[in-house]
């Protein structure tokens, strides 16, 4: 399969994949230091800061396979860029789903409070507060209640739909299959890569590389990112909207 995929697939250096990687992550990062800066000492709550950069990263995803698309065929082009759209069985899509999702749960639940702990006060206690972009779900009542419907608004726009399904795309889609060359090792340098790109929560590297390996793995091997695109945006739905409802009804 890899054979056919190198055939049928430009394949990029390793240079290129950590650039293409962490490029969005950087420029995401860096607006959400400026936004913050200039947002939060007027009461925005960093979690919303977040939300209003997202739409910018997930601008940068698609506008870099745009961009590699008209260099490489002369015409811009996402659909045609992507890889591992595979049809799975509809039994196996769920199945795969299903156990990607348990995984991350199990993972979070049973180490990730002890491990985010451990990372912040060994590695990152120098990270600025605003760092801390779930700081609003401890302490809602700090924020007006518009600030709290935004938040909520965009998180299930940015945070649960489109930014977890572009980022499927790119990374899954787009990048993924671009390190064949790699065999079997390419989920996880493309894991690794994937959470160090996310730079405004360092300190969950090693969770999220953890969590996510095994979607990343059934991704590789069904090559199918409908598997990611369903256990990422489920996930992210369940955290980032559902979870923050009682601070938006506070």
């Amino acid at each position: 399969m890899n054979d056919q995929i190198d055939r049928r697939t430009e394949q990029l250096p390793i240079w290129k994949q950590i650039v293409l990687h962490l490029a969005p992550g950087l420029l995401a990062v860096g607006l959400f230091v400026l936004l913050s800066v200039l947002l939060a000492p007027a009461g925005f709550p960093p979690f919303l800061i977040v939300q209003i950069a997202l739409p910018v990263l997930i601008l940068a995803e698609l506008g870099i396979i745009l961009f590699i698309s008209k260099r490489q065929t002369g015409r811009a082009s996402i659909v045609k860029m992507i890889r591992f759209t595979a049809r799975v069985k509809w039994w196996q899509l769920i199945l795969l789903s299903i156990a990607s999702i348990g995984w991350v749960v199990l993972v979070y639940s049973a180490i990730g409070d002890a491990l985010n702990r451990f990372m912040l006060s060994t590695f990152f206690e120098w990270l600025p507060g605003y760092f801390q972009i779930g700081e609003i779900l401890k302490n809602p009542t700090l924020y007006s209640r518009g600030v709290r419907v935004s938040l909520w608004i965009l998180a299930l726009i940015f945070g649960s739909l489109l930014g977890p399904f572009v980022e499927e795309l790119y990374f899954r889609g787009f990048l993924l299959p671009r390190m064949a060359y790699l065999g079997w090792a390419a989920p996880l340098v493309a894991s690794l890569l994937m959470v160090v790109y996310h730079f405004w929560s360092p300190w969950l590297i090693p969770l999220r590389l953890l969590a996510i390996l095994p979607m990343v793995y059934f991704v590789w091997w069904k090559k199918s990112i409908y598997i990611g695109v369903i256990a990422h945006c489920t996930l992210n739905l369940v955290s980032d909207v559902i979870l923050t409802i009682p601070v938006l009804l506070m």
